[in-house]
């Protein structure tokens, strides 16, 4: 169990790490506005666009409802 519990820290770490990175890049090629918000949702699969767009209008950011899931998506548009 301690094992899962480790590499679970991990994750966070790197999901931490690698955010900042993804953001910045994603605006450097889409634009500070709206378009590089509507490339990531475009990223995503119908089922889990339609989650963010419900966590974003309960008032959380583009930003915040990156997660380590959308990751691999991102980084192959």
């Amino acid at each position: 169990m301690k094992f899962y519990n480790h590499l679970g820290q991990a994750l966070k770490l790197y999901a931490d790490a690698v955010k900042p990175f993804l953001l910045r890049e994603l605006k450097q090629a889409h634009g500070e506005g709206r378009s590089w918000v509507e490339a990531y949702l475009g990223s995503l699969s119908e089922n889990r666009r339609g989650l963010v767009l419900e966590e974003m209008k309960r008032g959380r950011t583009a930003e915040e409802t990156l997660d380590l899931n959308h990751f691999k998506a991102l980084l192959h548009k």
